[in-house]
């Protein structure tokens, strides 16, 4: 059948011209438009091509799978977007992390459907064929960019540099011709300080160089930085912590690090918390200009990266300034603002704040970030001053501001400094959101199980919760984590959680991120299925509704026909958490009210006893009996045992991390 010329692929008068369309080609956002018909990248794992009229008539997945049809992978269900990782080259079409392109290895007989991981979806044949079974000679992705045509210019396409303030000004991560690698003045012109994010299915990402450009190079994670080929079946990947720092996933102990002592040179080595060389930040491409350069909050393929690992800022100029854009979050009495804030100490002097701009508003609200009530360091008489490693975690709740009109909502985030030259901060873990509630429904020595509550117009289908916990140290900070509590699962049908592995008698900070099943983060209302809580572990072996770890059936026993009517007493052995016991006396006046001192009548906390059999602890020892004879005829007596520990346990009744020594009394 013979098929009229404008439903023809090719332009009317050339073999090579571009696909004629009545309405023309349009590049959207990780999408290109042509017609009636869309084809978008959904997410990192999928691309679909769509119909005007809601139906999805194809869906490509990066692990070579084509999916049956789901309307849920519709293209059109978000506007078209400004043009953003969508162009054409003399050679492929680029839509986000996918290439539509002919065969590269000679042949003109192939079209190929591939994703950045390397692998062809499928492989369309000249004489009709399809192929579905991947072929490494036909990916698109196994060759350097050609000459770009139309589009974005590869805009958001997870470009990157690897950023780090020095003492003449801000530092890029440069690859030289030879692999090798350091750290130069920041240059947006030099390619050589560009990088491609690949994110993986599971446990980190692979930074790829833009130059020399290949889909086979990878920065490696080896203590001598350099590029290499990659290996395919132990990929290099890194990963960053909850302290903002890149690390190797194979060595959590080491940081990629900027060495200015020899050379300026790039290496892996292990982390020093009050060293700003072991901070360095992924940033997305872009110039950077006084104003403020936006810079998207959520780039695609860098989520749980980018702006994870810090927004540093350096001196007074463009370099001073960091402004991320892209946000659209309700303004409401639990919108909270979360990030962590540092100053180099030998620059501190100036000014330093992190504002929001709200819609309808003119002028931003801004919070300074050296005000003492936020608990930053004084450092000198006029000098406010927090050093590397004193870095807190500042958690702002805005349902402290006076706004008339809640429906107002925060569009972005303005980060900035003023002072010397020199001057340099950083800020990272940078959040804003209005988080699920938590109520604890059970706690256990080692765990405890919350409740969430989300809007209930939120569909919770098909999210699964990344989780980060923290435990709080003696200051109220939780930046130490706890990676054997932390886990990738669905989250429950009853929106039940549980934290497990976790010591007994500390309190806890688990965050949830809510991510579809590869760990991607979510651009639809389910975004906001994010919960932030703080939750304490029981220290009682038996006890369901008490948490100190008391003892119980505490008794007290007057020996029978002893001349000074000494008085023993047992109780059972109930905390997990403490290394000794501490008995009390206390006179009890009622007529008077008067409260009479507390007396240890035991001359040091008991670290022996004997066990009597089912945790039944009986005293030993003259020391650890009280004497009849010392007390007052006719008067009341209150005898307590306390659990105590001779470092600490959580005080439930605080979260500002002030501890507890010793369990309620019984």
């Amino acid at each position: 059948e013979t098929y009229p010329t404008e439903y023809h692929g090719y332009a009317y008068d050339s073999l090579s011209g571009p696909t004629f369309s009545s309405s023309g080609v349009v590049y959207g956002d990780h999408a290109v438009q042509i017609g009636d018909w869309r084809l978008r990248q959904i997410d990192y794992n999928h691309l679909s091509v769509s119909s005007a009229n809601g139906r999805v008539s194809r869906i490509f997945r990066s692990d070579g799978k084509i999916l049956p049809s789901n309307d849920d992978y519709n293209g059109y269900k978000d506007p078209l977007g400004e043009p953003t990782c969508s162009f054409l080259s003399s050679k492929f079409l680029q839509i986000g992390d996918w290439r539509i392109g002919a065969s590269l290895n000679g042949s003109t007989n192939y079209i190929s459907v591939a994703h950045s991981v390397g692998i062809s979806v499928v492989v369309y044949q000249h004489q009709g064929n399809i192929s579905m079974k991947s072929d490494p000679g036909l990916c698109t992705w196994k060759v350097a960019d050609y000459d770009y045509v139309q589009g974005s210019n590869q805009s958001g396409c997870r470009s990157v540099r690897l950023m780090n303030t020095s003492d003449g000004g801000m530092m890029c991560l440069h690859v030289a011709d030879d692999g090798g690698t350091k750290f130069i003045f920041c240059d947006t012109e030099d390619v050589s300080q560009r990088f491609f994010v690949r994110a993986q299915y599971y446990g980190g990402f692979i930074l790829q160089p833009a130059a020399p450009s290949s889909v086979d190079k990878c920065l490696s994670t080896d203590d001598n930085l350099s590029v290499v080929t990659c290996d395919w079946s132990n990929l290099p990947k890194w990963t960053v912590n909850g302290d903002g720092r890149i690390l190797p996933v194979s060595a959590q102990n080491k940081c990629l690090t900027h060495d200015p002592s020899n050379g300026n040179n790039a290496i892996v080595s292990a982390c020093v918390k009050n060293d700003y060389v072991s901070h360095i930040s992924i940033i997305p491409f872009r110039s950077y200009s006084q104003s403020g350069t936006l810079f998207p909050f959520s780039e695609p393929g860098l989520s749980s990266i980018y702006p994870n690992s810090g927004v540093q800022l350096y001196g007074n100029g463009s370099y001073g300034v960091f402004k991320i854009a892209g946000f659209d979050t309700p303004l409401t009495d639990g919108t909270t603002l979360e990030f962590r804030f540092q100053v180099d100490g030998g620059t501190s002097s100036g000014t330093y704040e992190i504002c929001i701009i709200i819609s309808g508003v003119v002028v931003p609200y801004c919070l300074s970030l050296i005000d003492p009530q936020y608990g930053f360091v004084k450092d000198t008489e006029s000098t406010y001053e927090l050093k590397l490693s004193q870095a807190l975690q500042r958690n702002i709740n805005f349902k402290l501001l006076d706004f008339e009109n809640k429906s107002q909502v925060v569009t972005s985030i303005l980060y900035k400094q003023t002072g010397f030259a020199t001057s340099r901060s950083r800020a990272h873990s940078i959040s804003l959101y209005n988080p699920g509630s938590a109520e604890v429904i059970e706690r256990k020595v080692d765990e405890f199980t919350v409740l969430l509550s989300f809007p209930a117009d939120i569909n919770s289908e098909g999210v699964y919760f990344k989780s980060r916990v923290f435990i709080q140290d003696e200051e109220g900070n939780y930046s130490t984590s706890v990676p054997a509590a932390e886990t990738f699962e669905p989250m429950q049908s009853e929106r039940h959680y549980t934290t497990k592995k976790l010591f007994p008698g500390r309190r806890f900070r688990v965050e949830l991120e809510p991510t579809d099943q590869v760990g991607n983060q979510f651009n639809d209302a389910r975004k906001e299925l994010k919960a932030i809580f703080e939750e304490y572990t029981s220290c009682s072996i038996e006890s369901e509704n008490e948490y100190t770890g008391k003892p119980l059936n505490f008794e007290v026993l007057q020996s029978v026909g002893d001349d000074e009517g000494l008085m023993s007493f047992s109780y059972k052995h109930n905390s997990i958490c403490s290394s000794a016991y501490s008995l009390t006396r206390q006179l009890i006046d009622e007529a008077s009210n008067i409260n009479h001192p507390i007396i240890t009548f035991t001359p040091t906390y008991l670290h022996s006893a004997e066990d009597d059999g089912d945790n039944e602890i009986r005293l030993l020892g003259i020391d650890f009996k009280d004497r009849v004879s010392t007390l007052e005829v006719g008067r009341k007596y209150n005898y307590c045992v306390f659990a105590v520990d001779n470092k600490y346990m959580v005080n439930s009744t605080r979260y500002d991390g002030r501890l507890a020594r010793r369990s309620e009394k019984n």
